[in-house]
C-alpha cells in the first residue's frame, strides 16, 4: 500500500517548492527513488523477466504511464504560459519558459535531460522533471539487470554508497563527482536490496510493524529536515549530511513496512486512489502554484510568507482538481491497454 506514501512524498516538494520549507523535497525525491528502486525490480522479476520481450514491454508500459500525464501537463503549462506571459511565469520559477530550439523541445517533450545533472538543463517547462531523467536511467539500468541477483545489487548498492560517503570526507574536494544521476544509484540500489533481502527485512519488522508506527515514521521524515536546520540555527550543530543519511533510513523502513503494512484507516482502493494523483501533482505544482499567484494577487508570489501561504492553499485545491481530470481522462483509459501488456507479459 504506497498510495497514500507517494502522494504525501509529492505534497513535501511541493511544499518545499512554494512554502520554501527547506530540505523537504530533496528528501522526499530521495523517497521516491527507493519506491521506484523497488518496484522496478519488483515487476522486473515478477512479470516482465529479463529477456528481450520482457524488456521491450517493460520499457513500453513505463512510457505508457509517465508521458500521457506529462504531455498533458506541458499543454496546460503553454496554456498558462500563453495566459499571463512568459516574463510574470519565468520570474515564479526561472526555469519555466518556452523552449527556443528543436533539441530543446525534444528534452522537454522525452523527459530527457542530457546531462549528468539534468536540473542544470534550461528550460523545463516542468521544473522538477530532473528527477524523471534520473528515474528513467535507473528504469533502463533495472531492466538491463543492475539489480537482477543479490550479488550485484550489493555490488551495486556497497559501489554507490562508497560514491556518496566519498564526498562526506572534510577538506577533500570531491565536488568534480558530483551529479545528480549518479546521487540517485544509492536509493535505488537500496530499492532492490530492499526486494532481494525483504523476507529477511519483513521478518526484523514483524514485531514492531504497525499502522501507527507507520503514521509516526512519517511524521519523522516530516520533522528530521526541521531539526536538522534547528540544529544548524539554534545551536550551531551542522547536522544536515546525518540527517540526509536518517532520511535514507526512514524511507527504506516506511516502504518496508507499506510491503504488508497501511496507514490507519485506508483500505487498499483508497489508498491506492489517493496514489494516483502524486504524478500530477508532482508534474503540476509549480505551474499550479504560479497560477494560484495570478488569480489571488495577480503577481508571482511564492516563499515563506502569508500571501504565498494563501496562494498555497487555493493552489493545492486547484491541483487536485487538475489531477482528478487528468486520472479520469487520460491515466483510466490508458491503465486498460496498460494491464493488458502486463497480462501479455506474465504469459
Amino acid at each position: 500500500m504506497f498510495g497514500t506514501y507517494r502522494t504525501y512524498l509529492a505534497l513535501a516538494v511541493m511544499a518545499h517548492h512554494l512554502l520554501g520549507i527547506p530540505l523537504i523535497g530533496p528528501y522526499a525525491v530521495d523517497g521516491f527513488f527507493i519506491l521506484s528502486g523497488f518496484l522496478m525490480t519488483h515487476i522486473m522479476h515478477k512479470t516482465y523477466g529479463y529477456t528481450a520481450k520482457g524488456g521491450g514491454a517493460f520499457a513500453f508500459n513505463r512510457m505508457l504511464r509517465l508521458y500521457p500525464s506529462y504531455w498533458t501537463v506541458l499543454a496546460l503549462t503553454v496554456c498558462i504560459i500563453w495566459m499571463f506571459g512568459e516574463e510574470e511565469i519565468t520570474t515564479y520559477r526561472y526555469v519555466i519558459y518556452l523552449p527556443e530550439t528543436i533539441g530543446a523541445w525534444i528534452s522537454n517533450l522525452l523527459l530527457i535531460y542530457p546531462s549528468p545533472s539534468p536540473q542544470s538543463i534550461l528550460p523545463r517547462l516542468s521544473p522538477p522533471t530532473w528527477a524523471l531523467t534520473v528515474e528513467l536511467f535507473y528504469y533502463a539500468c533495472i531492466g538491463l539487470g543492475i539489480t537482477k541477483s543479490k550479488q550485484i545489487t550489493l555490488i551495486f548498492c556497497i559501489t554507490s554508497c562508497v560514491y556518496l560517503l566519498l564526498q562526506e570526507i572534510p577538506f577533500v574536494d570531491y565536488s568534480w563527482l558530483h551529479s545528480s544521476l549518479i546521487e540517485g544509484a544509492f536509493p535505488f540500489a537500496l530499492g532492490g536490496l530492499l526486494y532481494h533481502y525483504k523476507s529477511i527485512i519483513l521478518k526484523k519488522l514483524g514485531l514492531i510493524n504497525s499502522p501507527a508506527l507507520i503514521v509516526i515514521l512519517l511524521l519523522f521524515f516530516t520533522v528530521n529536515p526541521a531539526a536538522a536546520l534547528i540544529c544548524e540555527e539554534l545551536f550551531g550543530i551542522e547536522i544536515e549530511r546525518i540527517s540526509h543519511w536518517i532520511n535514507y533510513l526512514l524511507n527504506f523502513v516506511l516502504i518496508a513496512m507499506l510491503i504488508e503494512g497501511k496507514i490507519p484507516l485506508l483500505n487498499k482502493k483508497v489508498d491506492k486512489l489517493i496514489g494516483d494523483y502524486s504524478y500530477p501533482i508532482y508534474l503540476a505544482h509549480w505551474q499550479i502554484g504560479f497560477l494560484s499567484s495570478m488569480l489571488l494577487f495577480n503577481e508571482p508570489i511564492r516563499g515563506a510568507s502569508l500571501m504565498s501561504l494563501k496562494s498555497f492553499t487555493l493552489a493545492v485545491l486547484i491541483i487536485f482538481g487538475v489531477a482528478t481530470f487528468i486520472i479520469y481522462a487520460v491515466d483510466r483509459p490508458i491503465e486498460v491497454f496498460r494491464k493488458y501488456i502486463k497480462g501479455k507479459a506474465m504469459k
